[in-house]
């Protein structure tokens, strides 16, 4: 027993001796993002009443929405060209990329200095979603290149900055509003910004004018492969946003609304934790020939994927119930809510390594297709059920939304010759 536990065990030694240090650093960013995210959290919990907290989660769905399309799928594009090694030089699309990608954010940064003026809450919100998506942005491509520490840290002190900064506005002005708080998120992002500003010089070898930035903002040679992210993104991050929208639609009470969006944000904390994983996976998927991809094993990785998931789910069961009647009053009802969203958690673990063998192996239309069945799944399951089920119903097609992705990964997989290895 224990001999086949070890040859279970091994590919871990491989897997992370070159990467224990960059390991460490994610675990040591997760643990900041996790302490600032919940203080942040506890701070709105108790400063903003119920009918504010679920104000402000409509607001952060909706923000969430438009960040898919302020990204345009840059992200994901500058992560797996940033990652690939064997990109020619001299015909590397990055720099290409980025210029497309800042064209496209002067145009949107424009067009709401224009519209969104006229009430200043949705205006402070969009403005630091967008500086958000340059975030992100210059994050992938530290992580392409295997600079962890920037990528494993950036959001991390970006939630750590912006709890200070509202916790110095609520010492200082005894409140604090929703147009604060996004101020002060607009503030904490773009210092990250400043310490992530490498990858501005990957245009430095192609000449600019003014002409060149404010024209064709998506034309960079990669349109095809840009918009395929942007329909996987629509497809894999609508539906974890669109609950809380329908449910508004529904006219379902923002302090019902509140509970439920506390769920939300512990999932998405959850997930947070997990994504490393599946980065470390796609590099080393990314990295190698195709022909030896098949010796890269999935299952070290999901071991250590579901491992992280029971800690987390038997900790948060275990803790909350100490902790909420002090810490959370008034969202002690929804411990039972946020246990049962934490579900669906384990499926977007098998997910999120099965969806970066279809992407190394440039199946990205393929996956496309996939996050968009699915999406109407959950749109038309969601549709259907909330008006007699309310939050039982999407919690249950939350669940059953990953669960179908993950058959349809599986079988895709298998069907294209990435089965999982033993």
């Amino acid at each position: 027993m224990f001999k086949r536990l070890r040859a279970l065990l091994a590919p871990l030694q491989q897997y992370y001796a070159n990467l224990s240090s960059s390991f460490v650093t994610y675990l040591f960013g997760a643990v900041i993002n996790l302490t600032a995210t919940y203080a942040l959290m506890v701070l709105l919990l108790n400063v903003l009443s119920q009918t504010e907290y679920g104000q402000y989660g409509v607001y952060i769905s909706l923000f969430s929405i438009l960040l898919i399309f302020f990204n345009f799928g840059h992200k994901e594009v500058v992560f797996k060209y940033a990652s690939n090694t064997q990109t020619d030089t001299a015909l590397n699309p990055l720099p290409r990329l980025f210029i497309g990608f800042y064209r496209w954010n002067l145009l949107l940064l424009a067009l709401v200095q224009i519209l969104i003026v006229f009430d200043t809450t949705l205006y402070a919100g969009i403005m630091m979603f967008l500086v958000n998506s340059w975030m992100i942005t210059l994050a992938a491509y530290h992580r392409g290149h295997a600079n962890y520490r920037k990528d494993a840290l950036a959001l991390p002190l970006q939630r750590l900055l912006w709890l200070c900064f509202s916790l110095c506005c609520y010492f200082i002005f005894d409140s604090l509003g929703l147009i604060t708080l996004f101020f002060c998120g607009l503030l904490a992002t773009g210092l990250c910004i400043v310490w992530l500003y490498r990858p501005l010089q990957r245009v430095a070898s192609i000449k600019l004018n003014g002409t060149a930035l404010l024209s064709n903002p998506l034309k960079t040679g990669q349109m095809k492969l840009l918009f395929s992210y942007l329909v996987i993104e629509v497809s894999s991050v609508l539906y974890l946003k669109a609950d809380v929208l329908l449910l508004r639609f529904f006219d379902f009470e923002l302090a019902a609304i509140a509970n439920y969006f506390f769920a939300i944000q512990v999932f998405e904390i959850a997930v947070l934790v997990l994504m490393p994983i599946g980065y470390f996976y796609f590099n080393r998927l990314n990295r190698v020939e195709p022909q030896q991809r098949a010796q890269v094993s999935i299952m070290p990785m999901l071991m250590v994927l579901f491992t992280l998931l029971v800690l987390m789910h038997g900790g948060f069961a275990w803790l909350a119930p100490k902790l909420f009647p002090y810490m959370a009053p008034k969202y002690v009802d929804s411990i039972s809510v946020v246990l049962w969203v934490m579900c669906s958690l384990y499926p977007v673990a098998v997910n999120i390594l099965l969806s970066s063998q279809l992407i190394v192996a440039n199946k990205e239309r393929l996956y496309a297709k996939i996050c968009f069945v699915a999406l109407l799944f959950n749109l038309i399951a969601n549709g259907v059920l909330i008006p007699s089920l309310g939050l039982t119903a999407v919690m249950a097609v939350k669940f059953l939304t990953e669960l179908l992705i993950m058959v349809l990964l599986l079988l895709v997989c298998r069907s294209k010759g990435s089965e999982l290895q033993p």
